[in-house]
Parts: structure tokens; C-alpha cells; sequence
């Protein structure tokens, strides 16, 4: 059977150890009194290794993401092979602009989720130009600095709920939302394919421009679904780093000693500093 020990291929002889080898009675109390709390299933899966995060986790929206992008895809290569519109007035350049946006946010939206639902694990982007850094969030991050957020916030605001810790990870309650955009644009696949016709040659489409301006509506509320929910969880992560860190900043500010206060009374606090303190309110 498999040992976590074991992993460590440990091959010496112990006795050449002398009496370094021996704990002291205190160092086995304590292990004996706080041993850490492994379940049996944690105790195997460290034993064998090969630990990884698909072990555990899975993104609940990755198929539904790979199904949309195989479906804009498919609309893409259709719009491709028309040669004319009957109706001159049909923007081309905008619809293929609303696919091209629309397949590089489903690949921003599935990288997001599998983040947050704890599949893969988010890196900070560095600008060394400006030496500023951007973090993002995954599930490790979000529930972490959630639950100190939901601490704060009770504190500030009552709030009683999760939504500290859910608030950057809402992209991954939009599947219904998901596959209702899924459908339509599977529905506008087939009327683009209806409405081609062979020509002298050439595949040419008797789709209006007022055709043309639906389906694009398509693709753009599509795409803005996936930014907006993408962009908030970004956004809440970020808004969640600076009011924590605030929070580190004031909270030793309410918790003064005799001498921090001396000092704050009579030579470096400020008015409003002073009278707060004063108040102890």
C-alpha cells in the first residue's frame, strides 16, 4: 500500500543518526495533541500523487463554452463562402467583426470559469513599463479573500450572505443564459444557409440588410453577456483587494497604547484623526 513516507524514497540507516533521531516528549505531545486533520481519502490521494486540480474540480460551463465556439465558428465559415448579398446595403464588415469579438470572449469567458470553479489557477499580468500589477481571480483567491471581506462587510454594512465570496465568480451561474445564446445562434446558422442560392458560379444570399442587423444583435448581446459577468468578477476581486487592504490600514488605527496615543494627541495626528479617537465610536 502506498505511503506518503514512502513517496520520499527515504534509504539510510538510521543509527548512524545517534540521538538526533529522537523527539523530545514535548515535540510528541504536540503531535500526538495537534496532529493535522488529514481524512482518509486526503491521506491516500497524498500517498499516491499525481494531484491535480481536475481531480477535484470542474469548469460547469466548459462544454456549454466549446458548443457555442463550434457553433461561431460554423457561422463564420457559412458567411465566408457568400460572394454577393441581393441587398447591397448589408454590413459585412460589422457581422464578421461581432463573430471575431464574440470567439475571442468565449475564449477569455472559458478561461475565466475554469479560474473560478478552481480547475486551473489564475497568474497576475505585470506592466514593467508602468511596474504595475493586475490580479485576477480563481477559486483559491475569490473564497479566501471572500470570507475576510464577508467579515469586513458584516461589520460595515450587516450583510448576513455570501456574496462576499460568490462576487467574483458570478460567470459561473449564466448557463442558462448560455444556452439560450446557443440556440439562437444555432437558429441564425440555419437561416444564413437558407438563404444561399448558386449563382453564375458564385453562392450569393438573398438575406436583407434588416436580416443581417438581427443576427449581429445576436452576436453582440452574446458577447456582452460573457464581458459583462468576465469583467465584473475581475472587477469585484479587484474592489475586494483594496477595501481588504483599507481595512489592514484603519483597522490598527482604532488600536492605540498609551504611547500611540501620546503621540497622536500631541504631535502626528491630524484634527479629525484626534476627535475620532476621542469619541471612541
Amino acid at each position: 500500500m502506498a505511503s506518503a513516507f514512502g513517496r520520499l524514497n527515504y534509504n539510510f540507516d538510521d543509527t548512524k543518526y545517534g540521538s538526533s533521531i529522537y523527539l523530545t516528549t514535548d515535540t510528541k505531545e504536540y503531535l500526538n495533541t495537534y496532529p493535522l486533520l488529514l481524512k482518509t481519502w486526503q491521506k491516500n490521494d497524498i500517498a499516491n500523487g499525481n494531484i491535480q486540480n481536475s481531480n477535484y474540480f470542474k469548469n460547469p460551463l466548459s462544454t456549454i463554452c466549446d458548443q457555442l465556439s463550434a457553433n461561431v465558428n460554423t457561422f463564420s465559415s457559412v458567411i465566408s463562402t457568400i460572394v454577393n448579398f441581393d441587398d447591397v446595403s448589408v454590413n459585412v464588415a460589422i457581422l464578421l467583426a461581432a463573430t471575431t469579438n464574440l470567439k475571442i470572449e468565449i475564449i477569455n469567458f472559458k478561461s475565466h470559469t475554469s479560474n473560478v470553479s478552481g480547475l486551473t489557477k489564475s497568474t497576475s499580468s505585470v506592466d514593467e513599463g508602468n511596474r504595475t500589477v493586475t490580479e485576477y481571480p480563481d477559486y483559491q483567491k475569490s473564497t479566501a479573500i471572500g470570507q475576510l471581506l464577508l467579515q469586513i462587510v458584516n461589520a460595515t454594512d450587516s450583510v448576513l450572505n455570501s456574496t462576499p465570496v460568490l462576487g467574483s465568480m458570478t460567470s459561473l451561474f449564466i448557463g442558462s443564459e448560455l444556452s439560450s445564446n446557443l440556440t439562437t445562434i444555432q437558429t441564425d446558422t440555419v437561416t444564413v444557409n437558407n438563404s444561399i442560392r448558386l449563382v453564375s458560379s458564385n453562392l450569393d444570399s438573398n438575406l436583407t440588410s434588416s436580416a443581417v442587423n438581427t443576427i449581429i444583435s445576436h452576436f453582440q448581446s452574446a458577447n456582452t453577456i460573457l464581458a459583462t459577468r468576465r469583467e465584473h468578477d475581475w472587477n469585484f476581486y479587484r474592489n475586494a483587494i483594496s477595501l481588504v487592504n483599507d481595512y489592514n490600514q484603519v483597522n490598527g488605527l482604532g488600536h492605540l497604547g498609551n504611547t500611540q496615543i501620546y503621540l497622536v494627541n500631541n504631535l502626528i495626528g491630524t484634527n479629525s484623526y484626534i476627535t475620532n479617537i476621542a469619541a471612541n465610536t
